[in-house]
């Protein structure tokens, strides 16, 4: 089950990393809950359960503060020097852009800063790497920008986006 198949997944599972990083996950959902399992091959692992429809924010919150305190080989927060981006930058990334047979996401700024949608109506910061590069705060997740479309990775997931018409 944790050798990898297609795209970093194995049966079911997201595989990642090598040697003593090697590990496997996997998420679920239901209306009013959300949870994830994390383990690495040989050693450590948790299983968060929420029971809150954007659970998974707060659950990958909870894996990279264990990771961060149990001196795990991954999984760690990320420290980035963020940029600012001047108000045309952020108006040029506002819009709606289509995940090909996966949904949409919204970038909008709101009071001034850069704003995201992943899923829904529920908002978060952006922020910037450079002018085309952005992440969130509330898991591993990076927005490459290229022109009206790019791609967007969490992990081994790496997808293409179009701006939506």
């Amino acid at each position: 089950m944790t050798t990898p198949v297609k795209n970093g997944y194995g049966l079911g599972l997201n595989i990642e990393g090598t040697g003593t990083a090697r590990s496997f996950a996997h998420g679920g959902s239901n209306m009013g809950y959300q949870n994830t399992m994390f383990a690495y091959v040989h050693g450590d692992g948790a299983v968060i359960m929420t029971n809150g429809a954007n659970g998974a924010e707060l659950a990958n919150s909870v894996l990279r503060a264990l990771a961060a305190e149990y001196k795990w080989p991954s999984q760690h927060p990320q420290i980035r020097k963020a940029v600012v981006l001047g108000a045309t930058a952020q108006e040029k990334l506002a819009g709606r852009y289509e995940i090909k047979g996966l949904g949409d996401f919204r970038i909008a700024r709101r009071d001034g800063r850069l704003m995201v949608a992943l899923r829904g109506d529920s908002w978060e910061p952006l922020y910037a790497v450079s002018p085309t590069r952005l992440f969130v705060l509330s898991r591993e997740l990076d927005l490459y920008v290229d022109g009206d479309g790019g791609r967007l990775v969490s992990g081994s997931f790496d997808v293409r986006f179009q701006r939506a018409p």
